[in-house]
C-alpha cells in the first residue's frame, strides 16, 4: 500500500488567485518549480507565472482561452522564473501580459525542465505516485465538471457520471496523496481560485476523477543550474 504524501511544505505557502484570466497552467506549473527551489526548510517563496505566460506569449502560444501544457516547458527551460515579489502578479490584464518590471535582474532567472507524466487513467496512476513520492508535485490537465468546481464541505470532488457534460480544461498541482477509508486513494490538489474554494484553496481530487476527465501530466525533472 502507498504511503500517504504531503508537500504542502515544499510549495509557496499562500493559496494565490489568477482572476479571470487564462493563466492556470502558469500558476500550477510554477507551483511544482517552487518545490525543487534551494531552501525548502524555510516558507518557500512563490514564482512569478507571469514570467512563462509572457514568454509563451512572446513565442505565440497563449490566447484567450489559455495554454496547454507541451507548450510552458520551452519558457521554463529558457528564461525561467523570478520570484513572485520581483515580478506581482496583475489581475487586470486578461489574456495579456507586460514585460518584466523595470529594475528586475536580466534573465535566465530560476529554470528547470518539464517531464511529461503518462496517465494510464486506470484508477491507480502508479507513476504519478512515484513522482509524488519522490516530493515531486504534479501538474494536472483536468476537465472542469460541476462536481470540481464545488468540492464537498470534507474538500473531496465528489466522481462525476462519466456521462457528464463536458467542461473546460484546468491546470492544477498535485501536492499530495492519502488513503480514505471510503473513498479509496485522493490527490490533494491545489488550485489558484484563490482560498474561497476548496478547502483553503485546496482539495482532494479521487484518483478515479482521473479515469474519465484528466488528459495529462508533468513534472519538473531537474533544476538548470547557472553556470
Amino acid at each position: 500500500m502507498r504511503k500517504d504524501v504531503d508537500l504542502r511544505r515544499l510549495v509557496g505557502h499562500d493559496v494565490l488567485d489568477q482572476g479571470s484570466r487564462p493563466t492556470c497552467v502558469a500558476f500550477a506549473t510554477s507551483a511544482a518549480h517552487e518545490a525543487l527551489q534551494d531552501g525548502q526548510s524555510n516558507p518557500t517563496q512563490h514564482l512569478a507565472p507571469e514570467a512563462l505566460w509572457w514568454q509563451a506569449t512572446a513565442a505565440g502560444n497563449t490566447s484567450n482561452k489559455g495554454m496547454i501544457l507541451n507548450n510552458i516547458g520551452s519558457a521554463l527551460s529558457g528564461h525561467g522564473q523570478p520570484d513572485l515579489i520581483s515580478w506581482p502578479y496583475n489581475l487586470s490584464l486578461g489574456a495579456g501580459t507586460e514585460g518584466p518590471p523595470a529594475g528586475l535582474d536580466e534573465p535566465p532567472w530560476r529554470r528547470a525542465r518539464l517531464k511529461n507524466v503518462p496517465l494510464h487513467h486506470d484508477g491507480i496512476e502508479n507513476l504519478l505516485e512515484d513522482e509524488l513520492a519522490r516530493s515531486r508535485p504534479v501538474v494536472l490537465i483536468v476537465e472542469v465538471t460541476d462536481e470540481f468546481h464545488v468540492p464537498g464541505d470534507d474538500g473531496i470532488v465528489a466522481i462525476p457520471d462519466v456521462r457528464a457534460t463536458a467542461g473546460g480544461y484546468h491546470a492544477v498541482t498535485c501536492v499530495g496523496a492519502a488513503s480514505h477509508p471510503v473513498q479509496g486513494r485522493l490527490l490533494l490538489i491545489k488550485n489558484s481560485w484563490g482560498t474561497v474554494w476548496g478547502l483553503g484553496g485546496y482539495c482532494w481530487l479521487p484518483m478515479e476523477y482521473l479515469i474519465g476527465f484528466a488528459v495529462q501530466a508533468a513534472t519538473i525533472d531537474d533544476v538548470i543550474k547557472e553556470s
